[in-house]
């Protein structure tokens, strides 16, 4: 998978893992009936590595969810993530500091060292 964006003085460029935003995408099936509906969705973040082969390493999560239709409202109910796939957007915080953690995530090229 390629991102690139357009500049004035140099065209079109490749963007680094710093600024890309990964290509994603949603699969779902679902069941609807009058007053109940339920749907099993998956959304997919691809991998991808730039030019200085830094890498985005993508992840697949699950979703179940439905809702119950009442006289006055809706419920809506789910379970997000089920099967608890640890994971880190580009654009996230790291979710907690334990060395092998950060040991985890830590990018390292050419003698320079990089946090994701």
């Amino acid at each position: 998978m390629q991102s690139e964006t357009e500049t004035k003085d140099k065209g079109w460029q490749n963007q680094s893992v710093y600024t890309t935003n990964p290509s994603k995408f949603m699969v779902f099936t679902g069941w609807n009936a009058k007053r109940f509906s339920l749907r099993l969705q998956m959304q997919n973040s691809m991998n991808y590595t730039d030019l200085a082969d830094m890498k985005i390493t993508g992840y697949a999560l699950f979703d179940f969810m439905g809702d119950v239709k009442l006289n006055r409202g809706t419920i809506n109910f789910g379970v997000q993530n089920i099967f608890n796939r640890q994971y880190t957007t580009i654009w996230g915080s790291v979710p907690y500091f334990s060395m092998e953690h950060l040991k985890k995530h830590l990018l390292i090229r050419a003698g320079e060292q990089h946090f994701l």
